[in-house]
């Protein structure tokens, strides 16, 4: 690969992704135990952490990319598993106290925070700079700079490998060892 950047970095190791519990969340499901219960709680301290700087995305935005990724691997138990009640107490320990003290403080927090913040404002046009559709699609790639510059490299990359889907890849990578 050209531009400065070392052979294979281009993309994930392909034989290791391919294992079952290696990945993006390996370090929490696939595992048994204290160890993984410690993990657990650990990932709901840090959401609960994320919701209080940022919303409900600190909790949103994780589940989007756990949640998917289980289920497309048919490991929907360990999904389960994330959900742990020691877990959801320590995000309710971390987060809850601040948002009741808000609503104590200021009767119509809730409505504000979590109704107008979260989904009135995605939902209705009304809300600040309203765009057409094709706005976001010219948006998306300059935002994502300079990662959005490295898709036609991994678009060409994929074709040059027969553009196959993440299974099959991961069988030519089981059948090679």
């Amino acid at each position: 690969m050209s531009l400065g950047v070392p052979a294979g970095a281009s993309r994930p190791n392909q034989e290791l992704a391919s294992k079952p519990g290696n990945g993006p969340a390996s370090a929490i499901v696939g595992r048994s135990g204290t160890a993984a219960l410690r993990w657990v709680v650990a990932a709901w301290c840090l959401a609960a952490l994320a919701v209080l700087a940022k919303g409900l995305i600190g909790v949103v935005l994780p589940a989007l990319i756990v949640a998917p990724w289980l289920l497309a691997q048919r490991r929907w138990r360990e999904l389960l598993r994330l959900l742990h009640p020691l877990g959801l107490l320590a995000f309710a320990i971390l987060a809850l106290p601040w948002f009741v003290a808000m609503q104590q403080r200021y009767a119509g927090f809730f409505d504000y925070f979590i109704v107008e913040q979260h989904f009135r404002r995605f939902a209705l046009m009304t809300f600040n700079n309203v765009r057409p559709a094709w706005f976001f699609v010219v948006m998306l790639p300059l935002v994502t700079l300079p990662w959005s510059a490295w898709l036609p490299l991994a678009w060409r990359e994929r074709a040059a490998i027969g553009g196959s889907s993440s299974s099959s890849a991961s069988s030519r990578c089981r059948a090679r060892s």
